[in-house]
């Protein structure tokens, strides 16, 4: 699980920053969309190549691209010169719909939901708006992010 500051501008100099939590799933999708378009259009790559490059697990990045095949993000070939390669240009797909084609629609009601179920303080809560609001404003973010612009951009350096 991956861990990311996001800062949103909400106009007039305010900022609001926040966590956002990836899962090893949409890690891996990002890492295979990547490789995928560092290879161009026409070669194919195989899910077997995409994890000996990135040493991670077979069968869930397998089912990711299953996934991803089954949103036509990517096309995939049978065969022994078969493989993936990516069937969308990358400018045309969100981070939020690549997040909801591998994790599955979240419904807003989660917000108030934790593992136990609804939040104890659910029926006299005083901040369900804000937070609803927040949920709003991460999914625009996230909607006017498009994979080209999050994968493709040059590289940062890490800050030690």
């Amino acid at each position: 699980m991956a861990y990311i500051d996001v800062s949103i501008n909400q106009g007039l100099g305010g900022f609001l920053t926040l966590m956002l939590k990836i899962s090893k799933k949409t890690e891996y999708a990002l890492m295979a969309i990547k490789f995928m378009a560092s290879l161009g259009p026409e070669k194919k790559t195989s899910a077997r190549e995409i994890c000996q490059y990135f040493n991670i697990p077979f069968d869930p990045t397998a089912k990711v691209l299953q996934i991803l095949h089954h949103h036509e993000i990517v096309v995939s070939t049978q065969g022994v010169k078969g493989g993936y390669i990516l069937a969308k240009p990358l400018d045309q797909v969100s981070y939020f719909d690549l997040h909801h084609m591998i994790e599955g629609k979240k419904e807003d009601w989660t917000i108030c939901h934790n593992t136990k179920g609804v939040c104890d303080h659910f029926t006299n809560c005083q901040i369900q708006d804000p937070l609803f609001h927040l949920d709003e404003l991460i999914q625009g973010f996230l909607k006017n992010i498009n994979l080209k612009e999050l994968l493709l951009t040059q590289e940062r350096t890490l800050k030690s």
